[in-house]
């Protein structure tokens, strides 16, 4: 078999909520492992957002990657940041869908199983819908971030 001229490419969807930073984390797990990998981070405002507004958070986006890059021994410059405005199932499948995406990864959100039903799921919309797969990243018992330990010496 010839090996693809592609890179694997991986994006995620990010919200600002904690279930977002836990998908990031995994992606970025998963990237560096993948030699010529890339990620793409996409956050999806409402329209009407002002530009000034997108900018500032282009710019918030910017700073949590460079962070979270740094910490994984990520290079930054692989990580592509997009804000778009419009609906975040739309959105995301039009970025997967123009970067040629392998792998579209969601954090899980926290809500009620009655609210869920009646709005639908963005990780469902995007099954459906998304030119590849789509991995909804939950941490084990739900929790996104891991109680602080104490050690006594």
């Amino acid at each position: 078999m010839v090996p693809s001229s592609h890179p694997f490419t991986v994006v995620v969807g990010d919200d600002f909520e904690p279930g977002s930073a836990y998908a990031f984390d995994r992606a970025v797990e998963l990237v560096v492992r993948v030699p010529r990998s890339l990620l793409h981070v996409v956050h999806v405002v409402r329209e009407g957002t002002t530009a000034t507004d997108v900018h500032r958070l282009t710019a918030m986006l910017r700073v949590y990657i460079e962070e979270k890059c740094l910490a994984a021994h990520h290079p930054a410059q692989l990580v592509g940041i997009h804000v778009r405005g419009g609906q975040p199932a739309q959105e995301i499948v039009l970025l997967a869908t123009e970067v040629a995406a392998d792998l579209i990864m969601l954090g899980a959100r926290t809500r009620t199983r009655v609210l869920g039903l009646l709005q639908g799921s963005l990780g469902a919309r995007l099954a459906r819908d998304a030119p590849c797969p789509v991995l909804v990243a939950e941490p084990i018992g739900g929790h996104a971030f891991a109680p602080e330990r104490h050690v006594s010496t």
